[in-house]
């Protein structure tokens, strides 16, 4: 369950604004000061006719206000949390349904920080794990669930990775050329190094490279383990790392196939 702060109920001002079409049950749950709503990351249940009363709502809503015509100015509005997450708590309210959460504990609308629903270096610690929002955006969360992804489910990560193979082209089986690339980005040395690795690297099977990747993403659970734990394990070097020093400027350039 989330308790709205200024934060949502600056979003749900500006769509009242709006003169939306809604139920006055919704309407009402938008006019209060502190909006109620419960995070949909994930949603399911065995009261399959309050569920489907609210999809039923939930699309009506859309349909009444243009929210499927490309050419409406109320497309690019946030009204995902309207129809998502707000209209689900006001139903729920209204048909006096009790809805049971993962956390027993109200979190605020801006209350979703890194510590708690982010870090995945603690995933054997929590409940559950859920990037939203800012963490979106922070790399450095997203090449963490990459490599947990991998670790835990890797068919699951290999077939992400199949999708959109332009992005993976190593792993995707895309033929890879030399970049084009000038003299003056003092480029000319390592273009002619990342052609020499190409070649060496060309007969690598997608078996062999996934079976790093899979190595590699273990090390979270390095980290967190203890000192016993991990004087046991065996470090090694992937063997498809090459690194290239640019001569004179000292400048290098680490390359991992």
């Amino acid at each position: 369950m989330e308790m709205g702060t200024q934060y949502y109920k600056g979003m749900m001002n500006d769509l009242l604004r709006r003169d939306y079409r809604m139920p006055e049950f919704l309407r009402k749950a938008l006019e209060r000061d502190a909006i109620l709503s419960y995070n949909a990351g994930f949603l399911g249940g065995n009261d399959l006719d309050f569920i489907q009363e609210y999809c039923r709502i939930a699309f009506q809503f859309i349909d009444d206000n243009g929210l499927l015509d490309y050419h409406s100015h109320n497309i690019s509005v946030n009204n995902n949390l309207l129809f998502e997450q707000t209209l689900f708590a006001a139903l729920a309210e209204e048909r006096g349904k009790k809805v049971t959460s993962v956390f027993d504990m109200v979190v605020p609308d801006n209350g979703y920080d890194y510590f708690r629903f982010c870090d995945f270096y603690r995933f054997e610690e929590v409940k559950f794990l859920h990037l939203l929002g800012r963490h979106k955006r922070n790399l450095r969360i997203c090449e963490l669930l990459g490599k947990t992804l991998l670790d835990r489910y890797p068919e699951y990560y290999k077939r992400i990775v199949e999708l959109f193979p332009q992005n993976n082209k190593r792993l995707g089986n895309v033929k890879q050329t030399p970049p084009d690339m000038t003299i003056q980005k003092c480029i000319a040395l390592y273009q002619d190094y990342l052609c020499d690795r190409i070649a060496d690297w060309k007969d690598l099977s997608t078996i062999t490279l996934y079976d790093w990747e899979k190595r590699l993403s273990a090390y979270p659970r390095f980290i967190n383990a203890d000192r016993e734990r991990q004087s046991a394990c065996i470090i090694g070097k992937n063997p498809y790392a090459s690194v290239f020093e640019i001569p004179i400027t000292g400048l290098i350039w680490l390359n991992i196939c």
